[in-house]
């Protein structure tokens, strides 16, 4: 098959300021923490460097900032995203999901919540499978650590 394009591979890939990888590169936004923690108050500042140090000293967790959320994934799965608010971060602590059968994922996780903090939240996907995840509001320093033990139970179940 002969190619009726007439883009040279050596335009394309020259590096130069008018290659084509050169502007979708300047196109790309690369997401990081601060980026999330600008609109942040010195509460909530506070509440996530206490998650953060935490959930960073533990083995084989990374963290990822993307556009909506800083994620914290155990080989290479999500233990739990931060979303940031002005007065409060929502984390949400993954579950698994729900095949169209009724068949729950490998891994899919229940949380021990004595204290009855966490609110499901479920959303459905198109090809019919059923997300799930835990949400907790954590408005003050006073709930660290209640939010650290339910991120650390699913932290255990990977």
């Amino acid at each position: 098959h002969k190619s009726d394009s007439n883009e040279d591979i050596n335009h394309i890939s020259d590096g130069g300021p008018d290659s084509t990888i050169q502007k979708v590169s300047s196109e790309i936004k690369i997401y990081e923490e601060q980026d999330h923690l600008k609109a942040a108050s010195e509460q909530c500042l506070n509440i996530w460097d206490g998650i953060k140090s935490e959930l960073n000293a533990w083995d084989d967790v990374t963290q990822t900032a993307t556009k909506h959320y800083i994620g914290f994934k155990k080989n290479n799965t999500l233990i739990a995203a931060v979303r940031f608010f002005k007065n409060h971060l929502s984390l949400d602590i993954s579950r698994g999901n729900i095949s169209t059968e009724g068949k729950k994922s490998q891994n899919f996780f229940t949380a021990d919540d004595p204290k009855n903090m966490l609110k499901e939240q479920n959303w459905t996907y198109k090809n019919g499978v059923v997300g799930n995840a835990y949400i907790l509001k954590i408005t003050s320093l006073d709930q660290l650590e209640y939010a650290k033990f339910l991120i650390k139970q699913k932290y255990d179940s990977l």
